[in-house]
């Protein structure tokens, strides 16, 4: 296994993220690890991990953001960044992942 794309996001008040899937180089696809790099990150900030599990129920699941938890989930299943709260602006708060994105070779 290797590391096919690496890259930090950064998340304030007012900018959500789209429901997507993680995009391969390559069909041997591997995957997604997700690091929440948040000292001292609130719970009422919000800015969980969300992740669709039925296109069709529109079931959700969300992963909370808590500092130096790692997700690892495949990367074909809908996921976003979830709106940072009202309290998140007020307190400045800024979510950050690192993300790799990885491959079999």
């Amino acid at each position: 296994i290797k590391i096919d794309n690496i890259f930090i996001t950064g998340q304030l008040h007012g900018l959500s993220d789209l429901f997507h899937r993680d995009n391969r180089s390559t069909n041997n696809y591997g995957p997604s690890v997700y690091l929440f790099m948040n000292d001292n990150w609130k719970s009422y900030y919000d800015g969980s991990l969300c992740f669709l599990l039925d296109e069709e129920s529109k079931e959700l699941y969300h992963e909370e953001n808590i500092e130096n938890k790692i997700v690892v989930f495949p990367p074909g299943i809908y996921h976003r960044s979830c709106e940072i709260s009202g309290y998140g602006l007020f307190e400045n708060a800024l979510n950050t992942i690192l993300q790799f994105h990885l491959i079999y070779e």
